[in-house]
């Protein structure tokens, strides 16, 4: 899985307004000028279209890995105060609402949501909420979408004990994440030739999302997969069949 292609969309990110590769302004004549500003920003728009759509060039997208360990998360949490946004009036309730919003807004499908409910310091050690807070934070969840699984509860003041369970909470949420991520890419493995390039993509991402998982099984049955169809093709003297889905 060593044969990845350059893609303009995994480099560092670069101003909205400049171009991967800039352009000549040294050719004399406008419409010269014009022409060549044309054909490079075409250029430039059927990389970003070959980092999207496949990888013509290779088995993954650079940066695929380090994307998906690093930069790509399988769960987000927002985390409300019980003092301002869920007793602290209608401000505080409004500013909730808003942060769920332009999280939901802005996760990527497929990535688990959670709502933690954080304890101030002074509040009374398993004091539940009053039923005016409970209902507020039942209404934030029912707008979050979350499950009721995941909206929980944070003290800061019982030694850790609730922050081991909201991170066992995440963690499920995380492993769901992934244990669904590696079905998909295991349906696409299943209608592709055995010794394509993209049957080495979908195996490797299958091993790769059922080792998050925590699959170890699934994880080596994939990797192996992967390893046997670069064997085919180098005993086939060349690479299989390029393209398909760079996410």
């Amino acid at each position: 899985a060593a044969r990845a292609k350059s893609s303009t969309r995994e480099q560092a990110p670069a101003p909205a307004t400049s171009a991967a590769h800039p352009l000549d302004g040294g050719v004399s004549g406008a419409a010269d000028s014009a022409t060549q500003q044309q054909q490079q920003q075409q250029q430039v728009e059927r990389q970003h279209s070959h980092g999207k759509k496949g990888c013509p060039d290779g088995i993954l997208p650079a940066g695929w890995l380090d994307k998906h360990n690093a930069r790509r998360p399988a769960a987000v949490c927002v985390l409300l105060s019980t003092a301002s946004a869920l007793a602290g009036g209608p401000a505080g309730y409004q500013a909730a609402q808003a942060a769920i919003d332009s999280v939901k807004a802005s996760k990527r499908d497929g990535v688990r949501m959670a709502l933690c409910a954080v304890r101030d310091e002074g509040a009374a050690e398993g004091a539940q909420l009053d039923p005016s807070a409970a209902e507020m934070l039942t209404n934030l969840r029912r707008r979050a979408d979350v499950d009721v699984r995941l909206c929980f509860s944070l003290s800061l003041t019982d030694g850790g004990e609730s922050a081991a369970s909201a991170a066992d909470v995440l963690a499920g949420a995380a492993r769901t994440h992934y244990e669904e991520a590696a079905r998909r890419t295991r349906g696409a493995l299943a209608r592709q030739a055995s010794t394509s390039d993209r049957a080495v993509r979908y195996a490797i991402k299958t091993a790769h999302y059922a080792e998050y998982a925590g699959d170890l099984a699934s994880a080596t049955k994939y990797w192996a997969a992967a390893y046997s169809a670069l064997e085919g093709q180098r005993s086939r003297g060349g690479a299989g069949s390029a393209g398909g889905s760079g996410g």
